[in-house]
């Protein structure tokens, strides 16, 4: 387990000061499994990544029954997310077409091959939709954490 404030503060950082894009931590637990957090800074750099003119990153975490559940939502006036990072998150994105944009997408998916191999992962889920807001960890319909109102 390791500290969530670090990340948090690190989200903080690459947002900077500009206004545009909110930060909307929602993240109760203190700490995290070492993995959960390295899958949750990499899904937040996607999030924000797609927010082109600005908007609002959810951030969400929060350990259920042993596993971490994940939730990155990007909400503004315009969602641009770039079809190679899909590819990288599906698998079908060629290794010779990595690039700084898809390192973190390509991440995510090593790390959950890894943690399926060892039994300690659920299956593998899609994206919910991109668009007006990008969801990680959903499986095709809308499901608000509880620690969300």
């Amino acid at each position: 387990m390791v500290s969530v404030s670090e990340s948090r503060d690190l989200i903080a950082a690459l947002i900077g000061d500009s206004g545009r894009v909110t930060l909307d931590w929602k993240v109760p637990s203190e700490e995290l499994p070492k993995a959960a957090v390295k899958t949750l800074l990499n899904l937040a750099a996607i999030g924000l990544e797609t927010l082109v003119r600005g908007g609002t990153l959810e951030v969400g975490a929060e350990l259920n029954g042993g596993a971490s559940e994940i939730v990155i939502r990007a909400e503004g006036p315009r969602i641009a997310f770039d079809e190679n990072i899909g590819h990288a998150l599906d698998g079908s994105l060629p290794p010779g077409e990595l690039s700084s944009r898809t390192a973190p997408a390509a991440m995510i998916r090593g790390a959950g091959r890894q943690h399926r191999r060892r039994g300690s992962m659920a299956p593998r889920r899609r994206c919910a939709g991109v668009g007006r807001g990008l969801a990680a960890g959903l499986r095709g319909r809308e499901r608000r954490p509880r620690w969300t109102n």
